[in-house]
C-alpha cells in the first residue's frame, strides 16, 4: 500500500480493509491517513465544491472513509482532523449526513472540552434548525460513539495513568497512538451523556414526540441503562424528568413499553452499583456523582408510572402522593378536573396508547368465550384475572418492557388464574 491507487483501493475493497485491520502496518497506516486527508480536502475544499449539491465522488469518498473506520475501529488522524474542520463549514445537507455520522461515531476518546468545541457545538447549531430525521441521526451518532468508547478497558487506562504501567496489548482506538491516560474519560462520557439528554428533551418537544426522535432517545437510554453491568463503568446516568414524562405521555404504546423496559434494567444497574460501591470508590475515584443520588427521583418516576398504568391512582391522593413528580395536582385544580374516570386516563386499559389493544383483546375474548348474547365492550371489563391475561396478551405482541416493568416493581400478592 505505497502508491495512491493502492491506498484508494482500501476504500473500495472490503477484503483489503479486513487485511489492514487484522495485520496493521504502521507505515501503511500513516500513508493511508495522509492520503485520505489530502483526498478529502481536495474534494470538499478545493475541487469547486461551493454548490449546495453533493457530488458522487464526495459521497463515495465519505462512505469509504466511514467503512474503513468501522474496520479499524477508529478514525485515521488525518481523516479526523478533516472532519473536525469540515463540521465548522457543513450545512447539514442530508445527502452526506449518514456518512458523516457513520464516521464521527469512531472519533477518538478525548477531553470533553475538545469534543464540545470541535464536534458538539457545530452539530448543535445544525440540530437547532434541523429536521426530525437529522435530529434523530445526531442522537444515534452520539449513542454509537459512546458505545464504541465503552469497548475500551478503562481500568487498564486508569492503571496506566496512576501506576505508569506499560500499555500492554492494543485496545480499540490505539491503532495509531495509545489512548491518553491523563484525560478524565469518565467525566467526558458523563458530560456527553448529559448533552445528549438535553438534545433528546429539546427534540421531543420541538418535534412533538416524533416517532423517529422517540426511537433515537429510547435507544440512547437502552444503551445507557447497561453501561455499568455490561461495560463496568463506575456510574449510572438515568434519564431526566423531561425525557421520562415526554415519552410516557406521548400516546405511543411502543414508547411506553420501551421506557418501562429501560426502568426495569436501571433497577439492576442501581442494585449492582450499590453492591459494588465501596470497591468502585476505592479503585476509581470520580470527579462527579456516580448516579446513586438520583435514586429518590428514580423512585418517584416508578411510583407515577405504576400508579398510572396499573393501580389507577394517578390523580388520587394517597400516602405516597408527596413522592409524585408528574401528577401531583394542586387541590383547586383537582376540584376543577373532577371526572368519574379521571384516574383511568393513563391506565393500561383506558389510555390513548393502549385502548386500541384493549379493545382487540376484549373482542377476541368475547369470541373465545362464545357468549350467546351481545355484550357492550368496555375497558373496565379488563380486571382481576383478565387484567393479567391482557398483560400476557401484550407481552406476546412485543411489549416485553412493559411486562418486565410491572413484574419488577409491583408486588402482586396473589395472581388470579388465567382465563381459558
Amino acid at each position: 500500500l505505497a502508491l495512491p491507487d493502492q491506498l484508494a483501493s482500501i476504500l473500495r475493497t472490503r477484503f483489503l480493509r479486513h487485511a489492514v485491520s487484522l495485520r496493521p502496518h504502521q507505515g501503511a497506516l500513516a500513508r493511508a491517513s495522509h492520503y485520505l486527508a489530502f483526498a478529502l480536502e481536495e474534494e470538499f475544499f478545493w475541487a469547486g465544491s461551493s454548490g449546495s449539491r453533493t457530488t458522487p465522488a464526495q459521497h463515495e469518498l465519505l462512505r469509504g472513509v466511514a467503512l474503513l473506520a468501522e474496520h479499524l475501529h477508529e478514525l485515521p488522524p488525518g481523516v479526523e482532523a478533516f472532519l473536525l474542520r469540515y463540521l465548522r463549514l457543513w450545512d447539514g445537507r442530508a445527502s452526506v449526513a449518514a456518512d458523516v455520522f457513520a464516521a464521527l461515531q469512531w472519533l477518538r476518546p478525548q477531553a470533553y472540552e475538545d469534543v464540545y468545541i470541535h464536534v458538539l457545538k457545530p452539530l448543535n447549531r445544525l440540530f437547532l434548525s434541523g429536521s426530525a430525521p437529522f435530529r434523530a441521526q445526531l442522537i444515534q451518532c452520539i449513542t454509537c460513539m459512546l458505545r464504541n468508547w465503552c469497548d475500551v478497558d478503562w481500568k487498564k487506562v486508569l492503571a496506566r495513568r496512576e501506576e505508569g504501567a506499560p500499555s500492554g496489548p492494543r485496545q480499540p482506538y490505539e491503532l495509531y497512538a495509545p489512548v491518553d491516560p491523563a484525560i478524565n474519560h469518565y467525566a467526558t462520557m458523563r458530560e456527553i451523556m448529559a448533552f445528549a439528554d438535553q438534545l433528546g428533551a429539546l427534540a421531543l418537544q420541538a418535534e412533538r414526540n416524533h416517532p423517529l426522535v422517540q426511537h433515537a432517545v429510547l435507544s440512547f437510554f437502552e444503551f445507557a441503562c447497561t453501561m455499568h453491568t455490561a461495560h463496568q463503568l463506575p456510574f449510572v446516568f438515568p434519564p431526566s424528568t423531561a425525557i421520562v414524562y415526554r415519552c410516557f405521555l406521548a400516546g405511543s404504546a411502543f414508547g411506553v413499553s420501551r421506557l418501562c423496559g429501560v426502568f426495569a434494567r436501571y433497577r439492576e444497574e442501581f442494585d449492582r452499583l450499590k453492591a459494588a460501591g465501596d470497591q468502585v470508590l476505592a479503585t476509581q475515584t470520580l470527579s462527579f456523582q456516580n448516579g446513586l443520588d438520583r435514586i429518590s427521583t428514580f423512585n418517584s418516576f416508578i411510583l407515577d408510572m405504576c400508579n398510572a398504568l396499573w393501580r389507577n391512582l394517578v390523580y388520587t391522593k394517597h400516602r405516597d402522593a408527596q413522592e409524585s413528580l408528574g401528577f401531583a395536582l394542586p387541590s383547586e385544580l383537582e376540584e376543577a378536573l373532577r371526572f368519574t374516570d379521571m384516574n383511568y386516563a393513563l391506565s393500561l386499559t383506558h389510555s390513548a396508547a393502549f385502548a386500541p389493544l384493549a379493545w382487540r383483546f376484549l373482542h377476541g375474548l368475547e369470541q373465545r368465550l362464545s357468549s350467546a348474547r351481545q355484550v357492550e365492550l368496555h375497558p373496565k371489563m379488563i380486571r382481576d384475572r383478565f387484567k393479567f391475561d391482557f398483560l400476557e396478551y401484550l407481552k406476546k405482541r412485543g411489549f416485553v418492557g412493559l411486562y418486565n416493568f410491572l413484574f419488577t416493581f409491583i408486588r402482586f400478592t396473589r395472581r388470579a388464574n388465567p382465563s381459558t
